[in-house]
């Protein structure tokens, strides 16, 4: 099994950042799921190349196609997501006590 070498994680990285849209301060999970990309990667290649049966493929059954469903998951979760911090509309201050609601005289 080959390990990535840095450069290889520095361009996984980097296309990771990109798709998620240049999100800021997620630099050691887009790191951590580059180097998994690619080891996962490689360990499903030497399977397949010492694998001397042919197995039909199943889509969605392999190792690398599970992190990349989860990675596309979590990119559709984020997207969802709002951005900054909820607002509300602004409350309104309850009146003041022994003070008048209404500034007209009553009716009788």
């Amino acid at each position: 099994m080959k390990t990535p070498t840095h450069e290889e994680v520095a361009q996984a990285a980097r296309t990771l950042w990109l798709d998620s849209g240049c999100a800021e301060g997620r630099d050691t999970e887009n790191w951590l799921k580059a180097e998994q990309r690619l080891v996962t990667a490689d360990e499903v290649s030497a399977v397949i190349a010492t694998s001397a049966d042919h197995v039909a493929h199943i889509p969605g059954d392999s190792p690398a196609e599970h992190a990349e469903a989860e990675i596309a998951a979590t990119q559709r979760h984020e997207a969802r997501a709002p951005i900054g911090a909820h607002k509300s509309a602004p409350h309104a201050k309850p009146p003041e006590s022994g003070k008048p609601l209404w500034n007209q005289p009553h009716s009788r």
